[in-house]
């Protein structure tokens, strides 16, 4: 679609876009032992699979288990897997083993690696080469973590083969050694005979678990001081695919394990990570103070210092051992121009209180923020950190890694992450952040078509291009991201699929007022006399509304339990006026409004003797479609798709009297 940006998603484990950086430092601590007595050897199930006729990329997984206990200032895990190559397609993928850690915070152990071949185990834990590589998988959006992953090529491995491999990896993180947390996805879309979760507590130490979206409950057992949490099941049913689920819908069973169920725990061990008392460098200081100066508007002074964080300072993020959880002092991210998340709501915070306004991070999650409260606390359930900031009786919520945001205080878009964890004193809970219903089109298309007025005159056609609150903020963020000449073929391309031949006459006119949050974009375009009249075009006259319905999802409804996701509220207008006519024209006949329950679409028309109009409006009411629905909503869709295109014979010439 011409105005919506595509958007282009990796299925979590399956594709990732990595730079490969080279090797790590020599020896970075990835040894070869036995697993410790601690660990509970299982036996591989010997029974075929029920759902044998669903293994996909050739691999048949016969057991998957992770053990996991207290270790000195932090936990290790026993992680598990074993595999049989049933056909050609999966030798490549069996035989290429990896495992992903931080040399910072955790050290690795290769326990086993057995090829078990006609009953015979072929034992190649001491023999197989291990090479460590660091590969950055979000290099391209400024993100460097230093992880490192260890890489084992199995040679000779043939149609046939059990892989049976496990590591254990101890795990000292820098912040909250004491506590645990931990999400198990439960349930597959491939074939697992034996999946099992063993956690062992010192007992009378408190450990906390949930399930969601299973009905597993763990068998709890006490002995030798200790105390095990199992959960086990036995070759369990895949689950199917289900696309475009929203962000607080689990699509398999999952069980949590925290040493807490209290948020208040995890504001205790994250706060003191983020002092906002810390002294800002002197020129941040007096560029502050300038704002002081020109006002004392608490507003006004929110706005300047948002923009002075967002719009100065790059984002990079070197989330590397400590960096992973603690911002950089203030005084070195502002000395070295660039920050992360952390570093620069810590910033923005401090800048805040500084200027009088009651300020503090909170954390969130980007991408399943929504899910918040259906979590149990652990600090890996956020992955983000914003600001919240209190003017009178009312909060802001504030991300300074948004580049080029625009509006006022009180127009400010609040990130769309559902739910946050302030680090203030006495927050015990997670605070909703709201999602406001906009009041005016986020995207308003104005096309005036005039037709010639004399033989061998063009078509002319002025478009203007209106964007609002985020949808300016996008725009905006993609004009100064892409050339003007880019954004202008694009448009030439989309408008040459309706009206073939059209051509710009003038460069794109962009005007941006981002204090009000409005960026217009001015295109203007003919089309010669031969190609109106070409191909029957001028009879059959196609007026379209740009609504990008093509990018709502439709996924399939066979065997789906889930909601589709639609996101954020859509409110769009397309007008399209059409001038120079020679006949009166009307809509269709079955024009009439469409309502459903999950939005609406209206066509106005005004016709005069010489002109006509349409203003076509599209807008959406909530944030998902109920399963139950999905068969009403995919005819809705098409209803929609129906009444944004109308086609008319423009040469149409009224008789004299008529």
């Amino acid at each position: 679609m011409k105005r919506m940006q595509a958007a282009i998603a990796f299925a979590s484990g399956l594709i990732a876009v990595f730079v490969l950086l080279g090797p790590a430092a020599a020896d970075p601590a990835v040894s070869r032992a036995p697993a410790g007595d601690w660990v509970e050897i299982l036996e591989i199930p010997q029974t075929e699979s029920r759902y044998a006729d669903r293994v996909r990329g050739g691999k048949s997984y016969l057991m998957s288990e992770f053990q996991i206990r207290p270790a000195e200032r932090g936990w290790e895990t026993y992680d598990r897997v074993a595999y049989e190559v049933v056909d050609r397609t999966g030798l490549e993928s069996a035989a290429a083993l990896e495992t992903e850690f931080d040399p910072e915070a955790e050290t690795v152990t290769l326990n086993r690696l057995h090829i078990v071949r006609d009953g015979e185990i072929i034992d190649l834990t001491q023999k197989v080469k291990i090479d460590i590589a660091r590969r950055e998988r979000d290099a391209e959006k400024g993100i460097f973590d230093g992880r490192l992953t260890a890489y084992m090529n199995i040679e000779d491995v043939r149609v046939g083969d059990i892989i049976d491999w496990a590591t254990t990896i101890v795990r000292r993180p820098a912040v909250a050694a004491d506590q645990i947390f931990q999400a198990f996805k439960v349930e597959w879309n491939v074939p697992v005979s034996r999946f099992r979760i063993k956690v062992m507590v010192p007992q009378g130490r408190p450990l906390f678990h949930l399930s969601r979206e299973t009905d597993l409950k763990p068998e709890i057992r006490s002995a030798g001081g200790s105390t095990a949490y199992v959960w086990e099941l036995f070759d369990p049913e895949p689950i199917a695919d289900q696309p475009n689920a929203p962000p607080d819908y689990p699509l398999q069973g999952i069980v949590e394990i925290s040493s807490t169920r209290d948020w208040a725990d995890i504001v205790a061990v994250t706060k003191p990570h983020y002092d906002l008392t810390q002294e800002l460098p002197e020129q941040f200081r007096a560029r502050l103070a300038a704002i002081a100066e020109r006002t004392s508007e608490p507003r006004d002074r929110l706005v300047e210092a948002l923009r002075l964080v967002q719009d100065d300072l790059r984002y990079v993020s070197l989330a590397m051992g400590t960096g992973t959880y603690i911002p950089r002092s203030p005084i070195e991210v502002v000395r070295s121009g660039f920050g992360d998340c952390k570093d620069k709501s810590m910033l923005l915070a401090i800048a805040l209180r500084t200027l009088g306004i009651d300020a503090d991070v909170a954390l969130t999650h980007s991408r399943e923020g929504l899910a918040l409260p259906q979590r149990l606390p652990g600090i890996p359930v956020f992955d983000h950190v914003i600001v919240r900031a209190k003017i009178a009786d009312r909060i802001y919520w504030l991300d300074p890694t948004n580049y080029l945001q625009g509006g006022r205080a009180d127009t400010l878009v609040p990130p769309a992450f559902g739910y946050a964890l302030p680090l203030a004193e006495g927050t015990a809970a997670l605070e909703a952040i709201p999602r406001p219903q906009p009041m005016d089109p986020a995207t308003a298309i104005h096309e005036t078509f005039d037709f010639p007025k004399a033989e061998g005159d063009p078509l002319k056609l002025t478009v203007r291009s209106t964007y609002r609150a985020e949808s300016a903020d996008w725009m905006r963020y993609r004009l100064k991201n892409e050339s003007t000449s880019k954004l202008s073929n694009d448009y030439v391309a989309y408008y040459n699929g309706q009206y073939p031949g059209i051509h710009s006459v003038a460069p794109l006119e962009v005007a941006d007022d981002r204090e009000l949050n409005i960026v217009q974009v001015t295109e203007r375009y003919e089309l010669d006399a031969a190609d109106l009249t070409g191909d029957g075009l001028t009879k059959d006259f196609p007026l379209k509304a740009d609504f990008a319905l093509g990018d709502f999802p439709n996924p399939s409804r066979v065997g789906r339990t889930a909601p589709i996701w639609l996101g954020r509220p859509v409110f769009k207008q397309h007008t399209a006026l059409v001038r120079n006519l020679k006949a009166r024209f009307a809509p269709p006949d079955d024009t009439k409004p469409t309502f459903a329950a999950f939005g609406a679409l209206t066509a106005l028309t005004e016709a005069t003797d010489t002109s006509f109009q349409v203003v076509w409006t599209f807008m959406t009411h909530t944030d998902r479609i109920p399963p139950g629905y999905l068969k009403s909503y995919s005819k809705i869709l098409d209803e929609f798709w129906r009444n944004t295109k109308w086609n008319y014979d423009f040469s149409y010439v009224a008789k004299p009297g008529q």
